[in-house]
């Protein structure tokens, strides 16, 4: 997810499940809706510090390490086969 946000900037929840759709990715359906996955995984985010909420909805990255930025886009690279660029805020 944070990938995402790292490429397109500023996202609501919609999109960031868009975005891993393209991507080839599924969000695992449990008891919780998609969207609910999402949305916990985001909190998660925040509390590290990785993410912050612009505002009600709307989610972008926030302070990500280098090596974890690198991290992200490699993964997602190798996952996509696309190469994820650096966002300028």
């Amino acid at each position: 997810m944070l990938a995402v946000l790292d490429s397109q900037g500023p996202s609501t929840i919609g999109q960031i499940l868009d975005a891993l759709e393209r991507g080839g990715f599924a969000v695992a359906v449990t008891v919780q809706p998609p969207n609910k996955v999402v949305s916990d995984e985001l909190r998660h985010e925040l509390a590290r510090g990785r993410a912050r909420r612009v505002e009600r909805g709307v989610y972008a990255t926030d302070y990500l390490p280098d090596t974890t930025a690198r991290r992200i886009r490699k993964r997602w690279a190798n996952a996509t086969g696309d190469s994820v660029s650096r966002r300028t805020r």
